[in-house]
C-alpha cells in the first residue's frame, strides 16, 4: 500500500497455485475452468508438490460465472 499498489494478479501453473494456497498469500481467488479436463503427468495440478493444506480452503462471497464454454469461480479468503 505504501507504493500505491492495491492488488497483484498472479498467473501460473500448479506449483505457483500450490505455494499461494499453502502460505495463504492471497485474499481472492479467481479460478477459470474450461469445458475439457485433461490429465497426465504433464497436466497442471492444484497441489503440484504433492502436499496438502492444513485446513480446507474456504471461499466467502463466492461467485460462479458461467461462460461458453466453461466457467469462472471467484471467492475471497475467510
Amino acid at each position: 500500500y505504501n507504493m500505491g499498489i492495491a492488488s497483484v494478479m498472479v498467473e501460473g501453473g500448479g506449483q505457483l497455485f500450490d505455494s499461494f494456497l499453502k502460505t495463504r498469500l492471497y485474499d481472492e481467488i479467481v479460478l477459470s475452468v474450461a469445458d475439457k479436463l485433461i490429465g497426465g503427468s504433464e497436466s497442471v495440478q492444484f497441489f503440484a508438490s504433492g502436499a496438502s493444506v492444513d485446513e480446507p480452503v474456504v471461499l466467502n462471497r463466492r461467485e460462479i460465472i458461467s461462460l461458453e464454454p466453461g466457467y469462472i469461480v471467484r471467492g475471497f479468503r475467510e
